[in-house]
């Protein structure tokens, strides 16, 4: 079944309002998981993946994951050398 635009649109919605606690999720495993079809999908793809290695899942998110991607020791994974937050950023 092919997504219709307002699939896309209620999923874009569903992700812009979703909260934990009161404060917007940034999970990057939920995000992806309601993100549009987009050319952030790539991004987002990356950032969740690198979160899932280093431990997060949709109910928890590791604390200091984003300190742990930036030193990751795994030089031949596929995703090393574009893996986000390498420049000291933590958005």
């Amino acid at each position: 079944m092919k997504e219709t635009r307002e699939d896309v649109l209620r999923r874009a919605e569903k992700a812009r309002n979703s909260r934990v606690g009161g404060k917007r999720n940034h999970n990057p495993l939920i995000a992806l998981k309601n993100a549009p079809v987009n050319k952030k999908l790539t991004t987002l793809s990356i950032k969740a993946m690198c979160a899932h290695c280093m431990g997060c899942t949709e109910e928890h998110i590791a604390d200091g994951w984003k300190e742990e991607v930036r030193n990751c020791t795994a030089p031949k994974c596929p995703l090393y050398n574009v893996r986000p937050y390498q420049n000291g950023e933590a958005k």
